[in-house]
């Protein structure tokens, strides 16, 4: 039977991998370019702007 100090390190290497894995990405893909995030970004904040003012306005009417 394992003990608690072999079940950590092993929980420890197995998160360690985990995030490895999740880093490195695919070897096959390309990886998305700058512009695409910013791109994606500023339209993101601009639906929350148009949500939030769009509140407002319905909240002053009501």
């Amino acid at each position: 039977m394992a003990t608690n100090k072999e079940l950590l390190a092993a929980e420890a290497f197995h998160r360690r991998r985990l995030v490895a894995a999740l880093l490195s990405g695919s070897a096959y893909a390309d990886p998305p370019g700058v512009l695409r995030a910013v791109v994606a970004g500023v339209l993101v904040a601009l639906a929350v702007a148009g949500g939030v003012l769009a509140a407002g306005y319905l909240g002053a009417r009501a």
